[in-house]
């Protein structure tokens, strides 16, 4: 049992919401948490709670929390189905509730509570299944019928050229996918580019008999990181088996050095994801297709190259050019890109880039956190709210403002904090990178949190449009507000990551404030005129980022002309 005075040296994270256990009332789905060291983010235990369990714990946790914006657990029909988009909605919602009730002050009699709640129905390591194999878990599966799609929970698990399916762990498998010369998809992540029903989606193209036909398998993982951890696995026997025929052995090899190389460096870098328009649905069912599989007389590097591609769907690999730049040119043309895995680079170039990647670390850290570029202020620390990757210092301080309720205060923004505080904060988020104000034993003014955001923003070197600020501005001359709109969501998917992220954490929380006008009194106009010469954007620019976040930032259309007269949208 975690005792009440060892509460603040633990933190809980969400490992699984998915259950194929054969129940079924949804109160009986299972989530699997695990309690880690808050110094090393070591796993020290795992426990397992129904969804029942979860809402008597809120009911009990709720009335002791004093923090407004304390975040409610995901609804009930959330755990009804198991589509990736809610599975990704209701793993997101527990993460950011759990996160948030380890942050704040709480009373005694609620750290009881939580401590009690982390201490019961904990994980056997004896009773978890899959342990003896590479990998295994559970991943969400689309099947057809001839009347409906579904989505279905499969226990899965990969030791060897074979990829199992089982309805449930420890039951009779159901399926299997030979992994000989199989071919690997990993879902990409530009914009537009997905499928809208997928998520952290990978694919496995087993080859029939019957040369150039595939049978493809879609699953789509709970994180990128999972997803990651199952193709690497995967490649480590696919790979294997290539070294063995190449090698003429015919025998089955160790893995060992594979796995380490992958690990290593078969990071999210070497996916290179490529949007293709709309995706074709997958199913098992046979597709034919040119064939993806390599010849018996190619080389061995050629084997690599075509056994990861980073795109999704599947699609025919273009026939071999004269030359390598014909090759490529022919790749570019048809939206398809074959990423080969980690090679050793000459000792002397490695050198280089190395020194180098240490060289700008050191300016980084020199220059510190204000009136450096993102790309820099990412390097030195970031966090994630919202999905999105930000510098720490705007993490911190939006955290903070959402945490203690601050949309609803009047005054946020317009009202100065301490000066002295604000010179404090940049000192150490200059030196140290993160500052926790959460963890504070005094914690700071929101109006102070405020104006150091808007003081990061204001010492940014590079406009946060970057070099299409003057693009933007042309648009927003436009008098119809659909092409506006249109418009800058163009503009914005042009923007670079660290820029556009930014713009969309930022903006998502302004329209919070603005939603809450009438308590903080900080409507559009307002918002727009105190962040013009923060961002150094003229407000008309600011605007269509607030009254059309959806279709900027995503597939949504621009806010219908009745709700729009209703907004004050004019200004001097």
């Amino acid at each position: 049992f975690v005792e009440p005075l060892r509460y603040q040296t633990i933190l809980v994270d969400v490992l699984s919401t998915l259950s194929c256990m054969g129940l079924k009332k949804v109160d009986e789905t299972m989530i699997v948490f695990a309690s880690r060291d808050r110094a090393t983010r070591q796993v020290m235990w795992k426990f397992r709670k129904q969804y029942s369990q979860l809402v008597e714990f809120d009911r009990l946790i709720r009335p002791l929390v004093t923090v407004v914006s304390f975040p409610p657990l995901p609804e009930k029909p959330f755990f009804v189905l198991n589509t990736p988009l809610k599975v990704d909605v209701r793993r997101g919602q527990l993460k950011e509730y759990f996160t948030a009730l380890f942050q704040i002050p709480l009373a005694p009699q609620a750290v009881h509570h939580i401590c009690r709640f982390v201490s019961l129905d904990t994980v056997s390591p004896l009773d978890e299944f899959g342990t003896g194999v590479r990998k295994s878990g559970f991943l969400i599966r689309r099947t057809k019928s001839l009347s409906r799609e579904t989505w279905k929970v499969k226990w899965c698990q990969v030791d060897g050229l074979v990829f199992e399916i089982y309805d449930s762990p420890g039951g009779l498998i159901s399926e299997s996918i030979s992994l000989v010369n199989a071919q690997i998809g990993r879902q990409s992540s530009g914009p537009g580019s997905d499928d809208k029903t997928m998520k952290h989606a990978f694919m496995i193209m087993e080859p029939k008999k019957s040369a150039g036909s595939y049978s493809r398998f879609a699953f789509c993982a709970e994180t990128d990181e999972e997803r990651d951890d199952w193709i690497g696995a995967i490649l480590e026997f696919i790979e294997g088996n290539n070294n063995d025929d190449s090698h003429g052995n015919g025998g089955r090899t160790s893995y060992g050095n594979s796995s380490s190389t992958f690990r290593n460096n078969g990071s999210k870098a070497d996916y290179k994801p490529v949007s293709f328009g709309t995706p074709s649905p997958y199913s098992a069912s046979n597709h034919s297709a040119t064939s993806l599989g390599p010849e018996d007389d190619e080389p061995l590097e050629d084997l690599k190259k075509s056994k990861i591609r980073s795109f999704f769907p599947f699609r025919s690999t273009p026939g071999k050019s004269a030359n390598a730049s014909e090759d490529l040119s022919a790749y570019s043309k048809s939206g398809l890109l074959a990423t080969t895995m980690p090679s050793e680079e000459p000792i002397s170039t490695q050198q280089v880039l190395d020194d180098l990647r240490a060289a700008q670390g050191s300016a980084a850290r020199a220059h510190g956190v204000f009136g450096n570029d993102l790309g820099a202020a990412l390097a030195l620390s970031s966090g994630e709210l919202f999905g999105k990757s930000i510098p720490s210092i705007v993490f911190r301080c939006l955290d903070y403002l959402l945490k203690t309720g601050a949309i609803y205060e009047e005054g946020l923004f317009r009202l100065n904090g301490s000066a002295a505080q604000i010179k404090h904060f940049k000192e150490q988020f200059d030196t140290s990178y993160d500052v926790n104000f959460v963890s504070m034993p005094a914690i700071p003014d929101i109006n102070t949190v405020a104006g150091l955001l808007k003081l990061y923003l204001r010492e940014l070197p590079v406009l946060i449009l970057s070099d299409m600020a003057g693009a933007y501005r042309d648009e927003s001359k436009e008098t119809d507000y659909k092409k506006v709109a249109y418009g800058f969501r163009e503009l914005t998917q042009r923007l670079p990551t660290a820029h556009r992220d930014l713009l969309y954490v930022l903006f998502r929380f302004l329209k919070q404030v603005v939603d809450n006008c009438n308590s903080n009194k900080m409507n559009l106009k307002n918002v727009c005129i105190v962040f013009s010469p923060t961002l150094n954007i003229l407000p008309n620019v600011i605007l269509p980022f607030l009254v059309d976040f959806e279709c900027v930032f995503g597939a949504g259309e621009p806010t219908p002309t009745e709700k729009r007269e209703t907004l004050g949208l004019a200004f001097p």
